[in-house]
């Protein structure tokens, strides 16, 4: 079976997981996957994740009996692109951080590799948004 966007079908496994109140779940194995199992466990979101030869096995985090991650959600499906240039970015971030408390995280794709909002913001890049987790 080949699949033509593994990583919309990674996120639809992660949703699935936490609304079954799921300790771990499978997800196919990238290296676009595995940055992001990294920020997620970076910034708390994940308990932790391993890797095997063929897949990446995430341990979720609950706190309350309720998710950590309350909502996931991807922006970059196959026929659109969601490229935010550094002010755009900016302007995002700032809205976000006051109607939402600062309580959400975007992935993002750039030249330096996949990274977070706030790293961009440091560095002084934009990318192809990918993520948003809250």
């Amino acid at each position: 079976m080949t699949l033509k966007n593994q990583l919309a079908d990674n996120i639809a496994r992660i949703i699935n997981a936490t609304r079954n109140r799921k300790q771990e779940v499978e997800l196919l194995r990238s290296k676009k996957m595995m940055s992001i199992a990294s920020l997620l466990r970076k910034h708390g979101f994940i308990r932790n994740y391993r890797m095997c030869t063929s897949t990446i096995t995430i341990q979720l985090k609950y706190s309350k009996d309720q998710s950590v991650m309350k909502d996931i959600k991807y922006h970059s499906h196959l026929d659109t692109k969601n490229i935010l240039s550094f002010a755009q970015l900016t302007q995002l971030t700032q809205n976000q951080t006051t109607s939402l408390g600062g309580l959400s995280l975007l992935v993002l794709s750039t030249p330096l590799g996949i990274l977070t909002n706030v790293e961009c913001l440091k560095k002084k890049i934009g990318g192809n948004l990918l993520l948003k987790v809250s």
